[in-house]
Parts: C-alpha cells; sequence; structure tokens
C-alpha cells in the first residue's frame, strides 16, 4: 500500500498540463467579488481596510480587508491543508475563521481567513474550493458603526506577516515558466547579464521523471509555459550567423512573447533562451501559464538543465525581479 501511495504521488507531479497558474496571483477570495477589492480606507466609520490600518477594535492589522456580503461564499486562495481558527479567542459571532498552510507553489505560506463559518474544518483543500461562507458583521463592538461588509485576510512567509494587496488585485507576477520548477527557482544570481544573452534570469529546468506503462521510472523534458499574457508568439536565435553558418545551438535557440492584457500590447516582451516552442507560432492568443513549448536537449552544453528568461518593457531590460519568483506582486517603477 505504501508503494502505491508513493507512485500515486509521483503521477501527480509528473502528468504534463496544458496550463498552470500564475505563481504569487491569488484567485477571487469572495463570491461576487471578482477582483477582490477592499474596504475603502478611511471607512464611513473612519476605520480602515487597507494593509496595517485601524479595525472597529483600535487595532492595527497587518492584514487586508476583503469586500464580501454576509452569506457569500469564501474560496480557497491556494493548495493547502486547512484548519479551524479563532482570531480573537473572544467567543463573538465574528470570531471564526481558517488557516490555510500552503504548498507547491505557495509552500512556506500561511494565509488566514477571518469572520467566515468554515463548512469544513481540516484537510486539504485546492485552489478555488469554497471553503466557508462569509458572516454578518452585526455583533461587533460598535453595531452602530456603518462600514463596508467584509472577511479579513492575513498572509504570513515564514512566520512572518506579508502585504497581500498585490497578490491579490493588479497581480503582475509572473506565471510558473519551466514544468519541474514550480517555484521559478533560479540556477545562479538574479537579475544578471549573461554573454550571449541580455539582463535576466537563470532558472533551474531539469528534465521530469514520469513512470512508463510498465512500472519503470523515465526521463522527459520538460515543458515550457508563458510567463505573462500574449497576443504574438515566435522564434528568435540571438546570436549572429558565423561565416554564413547559422548557430543551432540550444543557447542560440528560443522563444519570444509579446505582452497582451495587463502585459499590454508592445509595452512588455517575454524571450526565453534553451526553448522550442511546441504550438504554431504567430499572431494568437496566449494565457499566463500556457504551455508553449518545451526545453531543448543539449547535454554538451553547460547551460542544458537551465533556461534563461528576461523581460522587456518598452525594449528596454528591467528587473522584475520580485515577480518571477513571486513575493512581491506589485509593478515596480517603470521609466
Amino acid at each position: 500500500m505504501k508503494r502505491l501511495t508513493t507512485i500515486y504521488k509521483l503521477m501527480l507531479f509528473i502528468i504534463s498540463v496544458d496550463y498552470v497558474h500564475s505563481h504569487g496571483c491569488i484567485p477571487v477570495i469572495c463570491e461576487g467579488n471578482i477582483d477582490n477589492s477592499l474596504r475603502r480606507c478611511p471607512d464611513y466609520d473612519n476605520t480602515c481596510g487597507s494593509y496595517g490600518g485601524k479595525r472597529f477594535d483600535e487595532r492595527y492589522i497587518k492584514g487586508v480587508d476583503i469586500l464580501c456580503q454576509p452569506s457569500s461564499a469564501v474560496y480557497a486562495p491556494f493548495d493547502g491543508v486547512i484548519t479551524y481558527q479563532r482570531p480573537f479567542r473572544d467567543n463573538s459571532c465574528i470570531d471564526h475563521g481558517l488557516r490555510i498552510t500552503g504548498e507547491g507553489q505557495w509552500i512556506g505560506y500561511i494565509a488566514v481567513i477571518s469572520y467566515i463559518e468554515p463548512i469544513r474544518y481540516g484537510g486539504r483543500v485546492h485552489r478555488g474550493d469554497i471553503i466557508g461562507h462569509s458572516l454578518t458583521l452585526s455583533c461587533l463592538p460598535r453595531p452602530d458603526s456603518h462600514f463596508e461588509p467584509h472577511i479579513l485576510f492575513q498572509l504570513y512567509l515564514q512566520g512572518q506577516p506579508v502585504n497581500p494587496t498585490y497578490h491579490l488585485k493588479e497581480c503582475m507576477c509572473t506565471g510558473q515558466v519551466c514544468e519541474s520548477n514550480v517555484g521559478n527557482k533560479l540556477a545562479s544570481v538574479p537579475y544578471q547579464n549573461t554573454r550571449g544573452f541580455g539582463k535576466g534570469w537563470t532558472l533551474k529546468c531539469h528534465a521530469v521523471q514520469e513512470l512508463t506503462n510498465n512500472g519503470e521510472m523515465a526521463s522527459r523534458l520538460p515543458d515550457i509555459y508563458a510567463p505573462i499574457d500574449g497576443h504574438f508568439l515566435g522564434r528568435f536565435r540571438p546570436m549572429p550567423l558565423a561565416d554564413g553558418v547559422e548557430d543551432y545551438q540550444c543557447t542560440n535557440n528560443g522563444i519570444f512573447i509579446l505582452g497582451a492584457g495587463q502585459w499590454t500590447g508592445k509595452n512588455f516582451t517575454a524571450h526565453i533562451y534553451n526553448a522550442k516552442f511546441s504550438i504554431e507560432p504567430g499572431k494568437q492568443t496566449i494565457r499566463q501559464g500556457q504551455k508553449i513549448g518545451q526545453r531543448l536537449d543539449c547535454p554538451s552544453e553547460s547551460f542544458s538543465n537551465n533556461i534563461f528568461i528576461e523581460l522587456r518593457y518598452k525594449g528596454r531590460f528591467a528587473n522584475f525581479t520580485n515577480l518571477i519568483l513571486g513575493e512581491d506582486c506589485k509593478l515596480p517603477p517603470l521609466h
């Protein structure tokens, strides 16, 4: 039984998928609030729903208030394990919540959602699962106060509070790029100049181990996913011809995407080296996280188990390290 469980877990990891979720961005939390809008600051009663704002009990809370009408469905922000939590420990009508310990892309993170009535009190959940319903706030210490209905959302990384605002709204974190690298882990220092490339990030991209029909483990080349939304997919070779002969090495082969949506038009482009596309190039709609290609196989090159990614804004290199790693999804100042 233990061996079957191990094989099942391996199969969960190695199944090739056509789409992966954005790395660092949190989907809709409350039913009806499709862009995760936050409670105003100041609100009608002069309290504040922003990160670090003063709440009804005069506390300054390192969390945000997500607008949420009473009895609305509340969804899991990411894959993880839930446990019941009392945020105030005072047995009031709003003293109910859930703690979600992250898995996959969100290992190391914990989300706490308060002012909800859970529909389950433990076990594993997936991103987007209904985990409870929002409570009415009529029993607050100041019942005469007038404020927008909401739930409280707090996020922690390695036990330290994190401002979740730009993980929830206007999220500009990129998608997972390599199938075998869930967290976009770096193979070298971030945002470096690399000879023959430009300025960007070297990401680990090792072969994927998968189970064959006869029960043996075999390796295959990992899939490549789109880091941004795009409207055009193409191929490029960064190095010029040498004596009229084109260089077909892995490091001289890549994919480029012209941005679309929040990565609008010609403002943003993404280049991925040591990769080839697996879908037809040209003008089309490309979703962030969509499978677009595969890593190349050049065992004679030291770069073979990595890919290199550049992100450019209006043709210029820009440091988007936090967006790549999913640590801070607010777009940095661009000039």
